[in-house]
This record gives structure tokens, sequence and C-alpha cells, in this order.
């Protein structure tokens, strides 16, 4: 893949899509490149780890045998050697079995019922996790004085570190699953729990804090670090979301990050399941979900980054949330009912808005 600045050049990626076919050896008639999806089955990322320089490309291709989807091609030589144009990159393609994260109907059903899933297959290989980690503190780096990583909300929209997360085909495989072929990317945000954390998520739903109708949204958790009980993994109550949206109360908790929550009774928290990830692994859950998180007691870190998606039927207040961008994810958003936001340039960024939700909304409006 090359890059020129922020774009693409497509006639030298079609010059090496042809060597990507050569090394796959006798399949490579099954491989059919239609330069007309250029903008929509190809995206890329470049990242730079010690002295190697690493480039990414996810493709959708069309086949004889249909659509293969995910295919990643790993191209890399030292970062010494990049403006050499004698310096050959060196190509290894990495296959993945044809939708292999669709997800089956037993899983679909599963959700349906319980609101949740997990036992996903991994997004990211560990040396993936790990070039991500250590691009992280450049996106805490912009946070100002007095701020926690918890607001880090929606910059997907302002760094390219957290849009090519967003808009991994591989998650979109899974969310389809759930949502349909028609959905967009609205939100994102962090949740770090520093090693001896005292902060707790209370039990709350997300679709409480959202004004957004209806509700159609899946929630797709991506760990940073391996997560469990221990490290103040999440816990969600199955089925919850059949009870509808309930009430939520002003939290007396001082170590709760969230402002509302569920008042103490109302669910039994012996009914909840624990999350348990490893970093790279994703869950889902439903928008109206019952869950919540403990404080973290360990000498590790748990941080995790949460990315909404909607089904294109949904529209949000924008009297609440002016400043809410949605990015077509897959198919085609035939009600346009929200603004579309613009692809990022930079690496890291941060938005010049704060995120708005009902709760906020209601006791400091919107701040922009």
């Amino acid at each position: 893949m090359a890059l020129l600045g922020n774009s693409y050049d497509w006639h030298t990626l079609e010059n090496q899509l042809t060597q990507v076919h050569r090394l796959l050896g006798r399949q490579a008639h099954l491989l059919r490149v239609d330069m007309g999806y250029r903008s929509q089955n190809c995206s890329g990322t470049e990242t730079v780890h010690g002295n190697i320089r690493q480039r990414k490309l996810w493709l959708e291709l069309p086949t004889r045998a249909g659509v293969f989807r995910g295919e990643r091609i790993i191209c890399t030589k030292p970062r010494k050697n990049v403006d050499d144009p004698s310096a050959a990159w060196r190509y290894t393609p990495q296959h993945s079995p044809m939708n292999n994260y669709r997800l089956s109907e037993e899983q679909k059903t599963f959700y349906k019922v319980n609101g949740y899933l997990l036992g996903l297959p991994a997004i990211y290989s560990p040396s993936e996790m790990a070039l991500m980690n250590a691009e992280l503190p450049q996106l805490l780096d912009l946070l100002s004085p007095g701020e926690t990583a918890k607001d880090i909300r929606e910059w997907h929209e302002t760094s390219r570190y957290l849009y090519d997360i967003v808009m991994n085909p591989k998650i979109h495989d899974l969310v389809e699953g759930i949502l349909g072929p028609n959905f967009f990317i609205w939100g994102s945000s962090f949740f770090v729990k520093e090693p001896y954390s005292k902060s707790t998520v209370g039990w709350h739903q997300d679709a409480y804090y959202w004004p957004m109708t209806p509700h159609n949204t899946v929630t797709v958790w991506l760990a940073f670090d391996d997560v469990d009980e221990m490290n103040g993994g999440m816990k969600l109550i199955p089925g919850s979301q059949h009870k509808g949206i309930i009430k939520h109360r002003v939290s007396e908790r001082t170590d709760s990050i969230l402002k509302l929550e569920l008042e103490q009774g109302i669910i039994s928290e012996a009914d909840a399941i624990q999350f348990r990830l490893k970093a790279g692994e994703v869950s889902l859950h439903d928008d109206r979900a019952v869950h919540g998180s403990p404080a973290n007691p360990s000498p590790r870190r748990r941080a995790g980054l949460t990315i909404r998606y909607s089904g294109t039927n949904v529209k949000n207040d924008l009297a609440v949330n002016p400043n809410f961008k949605t990015y077509l994810c897959r198919g085609v958003d035939q009600f346009k009912l929200n603004p579309v936001g613009p692809v990022p340039s930079k690496r890291f960024g941060r938005p010049n808005f704060k995120a708005v939700s009902l709760e906020e909304a209601g006791s400091a409006g919107a701040k922009t």
C-alpha cells in the first residue's frame, strides 16, 4: 500500500496487488480486483514502531467464489530505508477463513435473548495491540488539565488512530449480524482504570443517556488490556434489555464515574455475568442491557474502547446533542436522519466540542 500524505496512490496499489496475487500462488486466479470499488473496499493504516515502519491494508475483493473480506496484507521495511525506492517492502499475506467474523444463527439468537455476546474471535493480534498501546499515550497527551480518559469521547472524528479502529471491517462483520446490512458508527469513548483505581461504573443502561430513537444500537467493547474480575472487568445482567428503559437516579457514590445509575434493589447482582477478555478481543451488548463494573484493586491496568453502532433508522435529537455525527459503515443510509461527519486527516486530534448526553444536557446544557 502506498500512502501519499493522507490519500492512497491507487495506481501503485494496483501494481502491488499484482504482487500479492503472485504470492497467493495457485489461488491467484480466483481474485479479481474491481478498481471501481476502491474507496469502499480498501482501507489502510501506517504505523511506526522502533526501526520498523508497518503498513496494513484491509481488502474486500470480489472473487469467483464470492466476496473475500478481511484479507490483511502486512508490509514492513526498516524505517531508515523508507525513502529509499530500492528498498523493497516485504509482503506477508495473512489468511483468515472467509466470513470468519460473521455471526452464526445461534449467536444471533443468544444475543437477542441475553443482550450480549462473548467468545468472539480476536480483532487484533498481540503484536497489533502492542503497537496500538504504544501509540495510546499520544492520544492521552491531548487531554487538558483536570480531564481523564473518560473525556475521550467521539475523538474518532478527529483522530485517524481511533477512526481506523471503529471502521475495522472485522468489527463491522460482527455488528452486521445484529443490526443488519445498514448501520453507522456515531460514538466512541475510553474507559481506563489504572492499577489500584477506586473508580467504579454503577449499574446503568447506555440507552438511558442517549437522546436517540428507536433503540437499535450495539456497543462494542474493545479490550486494550486483558480484562477480568481481578482488574475491574464489566458485568452484565443477561436478558435485562427486555425490561425496557428503567428509571435512573443521581448517584450518591463518589467513586462512580457516572452521575446517574439504577436504584439499588431493581436488579439482582447475583445474576450478573462476568466479562473476561484478552487484549484485542471484543464483547457486544445491547444498549438497554444493564451493566456496570467495580473498582480495580489489582496492579494491572484495565483499558477499553467502547464503540457505538446504530442502524440507519435511528435518529439523534440535535436539540440535545447538536454535535452528533455519523459515519456509514455498511450498506446505504436510506433515511438520512443525521449529519454525516468528515473523515479525520490527523493521526491524533481532539474535537473542539464536548459530546452531550441527556444527563449532561439536563444539568449543564449543550456545550460547544
